[in-house]
Parts: C-alpha cells; sequence; structure tokens
C-alpha cells in the first residue's frame, strides 16, 4: 500500500511539472531580449532674460515674443524668464551676469557687450549702413562672416555667444538747445553710454561726453546733468524725454539692432534640437521687430510733434553731411583697427 501511494505521488509531481511547462511564459525579459527602460524625462531649461528696456518697447515686445515662441515650440522643455527694465542690474552688470552664468541671456547693445570684447562695437558703429537690410544681414551670426569671426573669440575670452539681434532702430539726437551743426555742441553735455565707441561718437559732434546708464537717464536730464541724449524715437516717446528736452534733431547717426546673447555653458546645455528652435525663434521675432520698428517710426515723430517737441530736419538746416564727416573722422582716428571689419560689413550691402 506505501509503495502504490509512492508511486502516485510521482506520477502526480511528473503531471504538475509538464502542465506547467505549458503555461504561459513569465512577463520578465530574459537576459538576451531585454527593453531599455524609458528614457527619464529632459531637465526643464529655465533661462533668465535680462535687459533695460520697457516692455512695451519694440525691444521688450521682442523678448517677451521670443519667449512665447520658444515655451511654445520646445513644448515646455525651454523657458525663457523675462527681466525687463534693468530688474536684474545696470547694462554692465547684466553682461557681466551673463558672462559668469548668474544670468543666462539678454539683449544689449553691440558696444555694450564689447565691455567683455571690445571689437564687438564695430557693428555700433555710426553712419555705417545703407539701409535696415543690411545692418539686418550684418548683424546676423547666420548671414555675417565678420559677426561669425567674432563670435567664436566672444566664446573663447568672454564665455558667451551672439545668437542674433533685434531692431532698435534710427538713433536721434535730443537737447533742449536747437542744433543744427556739431558746432552748436561745443561745451554742451550729452549723455554717452558708458562705452568708447559712444564717448567717442558724442566727441566727434563737437559735445562734451557725460556717460549715464540709461537707467540713470531720465533722472539726468530732468536735473540737466546733460543738456541732451540719443536714442530711437520710440525710446525717446515711451520714456518721456520730450518732458526735459525741447528740440529734436533727426540726425539719423546709427541704426542700432540689438545683441541677443547667451551665457556659453547654459547654451551648450540645451538639446541640439532646441538650440535650432530658439535660433529659428529668434530670426522671425527679428523680421517682427523690423516690422513693429519701422510702422511705430511713421507715427512716432508726430507723437512728439503734439508732445510739443521741435522737430528739426534737413529742411530746417539741420547739417547731417557734416555730422556725418565730423563723426566718421573721429571712430576712424580712434579705432583704426576696425579698418578691416568695417570694409567687410559695408560690402554686405545689397549682396
Amino acid at each position: 500500500m506505501r509503495s502504490l501511494i509512492a508511486i502516485l505521488m510521482s506520477l502526480a509531481i511528473v503531471i504538475t511539472g509538464c502542465s506547467n511547462s505549458n503555461s504561459t511564459p513569465s512577463t520578465q525579459p530574459s537576459p538576451g531580449n531585454s527593453t531599455s527602460p524609458p528614457a527619464p524625462p529632459t531637465e526643464k531649461m529655465v533661462l533668465k532674460y535680462a535687459h533695460p528696456n520697457a516692455p512695451d518697447t519694440i525691444v521688450g515686445r521682442f523678448a517677451t515674443g521670443l519667449a512665447e515662441q520658444v515655451a511654445q515650440r520646445t513644448e515646455g522643455r525651454v523657458e525663457i524668464k523675462v527681466y525687463p527694465n534693468s530688474q536684474l542690474g545696470s547694462v554692465n552688470e547684466m553682461i557681466e551676469g551673463v558672462k559668469a552664468g548668474t544670468i543666462e541671456m539678454g539683449h544689449n547693445d553691440f558696444a555694450a557687450v564689447a565691455k567683455v570684447f571690445p571689437d564687438l562695437a564695430v557693428f555700433n558703429v555710426p553712419y555705417l549702413y545703407k539701409d535696415v537690410e543690411h545692418a539686418s544681414k550684418a548683424m546676423n551670426p547666420n548671414t555675417s562672416d565678420v559677426l561669425q569671426e567674432l563670435n567664436e573669440k566672444l566664446v573663447a575670452e568672454a564665455n558667451m555667444r551672439i545668437i542674433g539681434s533685434n531692431y532698435y532702430g534710427y538713433r536721434q539726437l535730443t537737447a533742449n538747445i536747437p542744433v543744427y551743426k556739431p558746432d552748436d555742441l561745443a561745451g554742451k553735455k550729452i549723455r554717452a553710454i558708458p562705452l568708447p565707441l559712444w564717448i567717442t561718437m558724442v566727441e566727434g559732434m563737437k559735445a562734451i561726453p557725460t556717460p549715464v546708464d540709461f537707467s540713470e537717464l531720465s533722472t539726468a536730464l530732468a536735473t540737466r546733468v546733460v543738456d541732451g541724449q540719443e536714442n530711437p524715437l520710440t525710446t525717446i516717446l515711451n520714456n518721456h524725454f520730450y518732458e526735459s528736452q525741447n528740440y529734436l534733431m533727426m540726425t539719423n547717426h546709427m541704426l542700432a539692432f540689438l545683441a541677443v546673447h547667451i551665457n556659453e555653458q547654459s547654451w551648450q546645455k540645451i538639446a541640439p534640437g532646441d538650440q535650432k528652435i530658439i535660433e529659428e525663434a529668434i530670426q522671425e521675432m527679428t523680421q517682427k521687430s523690423i516690422e513693429w520698428g519701422l510702422e511705430e517710426e511713421k507715427t512716432n515723430l508726430e507723437q512728439l510733434k503734439e508732445k510739443g517737441m521741435n522737430v528739426i530736419t534737413d529742411a530746417e538746416g539741420l547739417d547731417n553731411a557734416a555730422f556725418e564727416q565730423a563723426v566718421s573722422t573721429e571712430v576712424l582716428r580712434k579705432f583704426p583697427e576696425w579698418n578691416d571689419y568695417i570694409t567687410r560689413i559695408k560690402s554686405l550691402a545689397g549682396n
């Protein structure tokens, strides 16, 4: 009897083993056919974008629009947080912040970024560009061989790069006296951006260059620390400079685009596909800023007249040729090392 029970138990074990061999295989992957686990989600990049302008200016709207476009096109992988109105410091402090990486990106005059790499100021040379199209091409890293060359040096020496630009406009002269020719400014204090090129330009205008940071300019004009300044019409209007300046001289002495610059380490942390999205968004927003700027300049002049400014143009006797001659002579005297760059930039006109 015990032998029979032993035999039956052995048969049961065999049958059970056969049954298990035909059951549904385990869902655990075998070592040879394992699949990779899902990749961890890409870390979201948050880029602080600092600039000195009001949000409702052309360049302020550029920054806001860029942030919106990048957030949408990267599906939130890259977020640009815009800090306008010098919230993160003076122009110099913002640029030093981008160099150090405490601020990821921003926009400023090329001559301001030249604080960390002097030759970049060549893009702000007065009377350099034939027209807006020429200027846009010269300050686009995709189309300007000069900017490409200087960008490589900027990365190596200052830990940042230029990834685009935005339209700021033709700069005009304002003062609390009428001005028709450079000699009219003799002995007058004209605000100069605290940069070598701007100081040279104002000296070429025969005035006394007086460095004042943009965040302090309204107060300097109101208290007569300076007798005048120069900026695009939209800046003159939006910052209420007409409240302390009676005369507007249409000198068109500089066609300004602002450099969009980014910390190099921050740039390299961005995935190549998202870098391309940012570059494309900048190019599209640059064109929008040009359209906005040209349209606004049609109305800004009339608005400033309505605010009480006396406008002096060629028709009223403004000698723009004398201003161009005086300023260009002084710039070439102070910056002879830029002759090759200037020649190459001028050659882009009409190409």
